[in-house]
């Protein structure tokens, strides 16, 4: 059996594959590039496991590999519950901040709607407050005059009063008067 370096990044397969093929445990195969217009060297390490040692069979080989995938999959499972629980906590997340969002602007807008119907109402009364001092002066206005026109009047009845004791008074002293020439 030939001595084998398994160093070598060139080295792939079992003895037995090496036996057959006759080579020294080198595979590999020239493909041509057309980006560089030559030729590449490109090894078939990617269809082979990597490190593979001369005593395993493919059979212990394949069993490993089964073992690394069963391995790999709860992994994966709790890998993929942990993000699970990671997107349903952000969810949760988003939620309860949409919520607070909402209670704050649900908030916010009572407030303002609260500010509107008190502004309206100060409002309101205040208009109710000038009609009020309006009307109320305008009836002011109405009893100043009627006082006025009583005090008028009753100037014009004692003047009158007055006016008609001086005329009988004249009649009487013209009667009297011309009583004593007869």
């Amino acid at each position: 059996m030939p001595e084998i370096d398994n160093r070598s990044t060139f080295h792939f397969g079992s003895p037995a594959s090496q036996a057959s093929s006759g080579s020294c445990g080198c595979q590999s195969r020239r493909t041509p590039n057309p980006s560089y217009g030559s030729s590449s060297v490109t090894s078939l390490a990617s269809t082979r496991a990597p490190f593979s040692s001369p005593s395993k069979s493919p059979v212990t080989t394949q069993s490993a590999t089964l073992k690394r995938s069963k391995t790999v999959v709860p992994m994966r499972d709790s890998i993929q519950e942990i993000l699970d629980k990671g997107m349903a906590a952000i969810d949760d997340d988003k939620n309860q901040s949409s919520s607070a969002k909402l209670v704050r602007l649900s908030l916010k807008l009572n407030h303002a709607r609260f500010a509107d119907e008190h502004a309206f109402e100060r409002e309101q009364r205040n208009l109710e407050l000038a009609n009020a001092a309006i009307v109320h002066q305008c009836s002011q206005e109405v009893v100043k005059s009627q006082i006025r026109l009583k005090h008028a009047e009753s100037k014009a009845y004692k003047h009158q009063t007055r006016m008609l004791a001086q005329a009988e008074l004249m009649k009487l002293q013209l009667s009297m008067g011309g009583k004593s020439d007869v």
